[in-house]
């Protein structure tokens, strides 16, 4: 366990803490969430405090048997996780991206929540999305290109896709609109469980 220490570098990180999944497929798990600090976009919705500083942080935080990295934008930081991965066998990783970047390692051995924000991610996403047949879209509605993006992958990856409503701090901006349309299409959606639970 103590591991944990020297496997991760503070620099990278914006903030590590054990809570519930309350996004995607893996909704209820209990994990630890690896928060890294740099992201390739910058999307106006995005709940990631990136002024928000790592001051201390302890090995009895992996004692979650689930791993997922978030951001931030975790491709950026590819080496370190395949340093993790390949330290801690025992260990489920999960990861959340933005789908614009690829390394095949962690592609492969991470299953990650693929949220493009843009059409122009589309075709890196169908790599992720081969990489790992676990790995699964998620999806913002209302965010941009969200109709262009939806229509690409409805049809060969209908069961591959959830989607989530927007939210600002713990306000739901559109959440009766998108349980809707999730009905329409007889698609799963992602409740942002954490935040109705008041969690982190």
């Amino acid at each position: 366990m103590s591991d944990f220490l020297h496997l991760l570098k503070k620099e990278e990180l914006n903030e590590v803490f054990n809570s519930i999944q309350g996004e995607g497929f893996q909704v209820g798990f209990p994990m630890t969430f690896i928060r890294f600090n740099k992201c390739n976009k910058a999307c106006s919705f995005c709940d990631t405090n990136f002024s928000c500083a790592l001051h201390h942080y302890d090995a009895n935080l992996l004692s979650q048997q689930r791993i997922l990295f978030t951001g931030g934008e975790p491709f950026l930081f590819h080496q370190t996780i395949k340093t993790l991965i390949k330290n801690m066998k025992d260990k489920k990783f999960f990861g959340e991206t933005n789908g614009s970047l690829y390394e095949d390692f962690i592609a492969k051995n991470v299953t990650w929540a693929i949220s493009p924000k843009n059409k122009e991610d589309v075709f890196n996403c169908e790599k992720l999305l081969k990489a790992n047949e676990n790995s699964y879209l998620k999806l913002v509605f209302g965010s941009e290109d969200f109709d262009f993006i939806f229509s690409y992958f409805y049809k060969k990856n209908k069961n591959r896709i959830c989607i989530q409503p927007l939210t600002k701090g713990s306000h739901f901006l559109n959440l009766q609109e998108c349980v809707n349309f999730c009905a329409t299409y007889n698609i799963m959606v992602s409740p942002r469980l954490h935040i109705l639970y008041g969690m982190n």
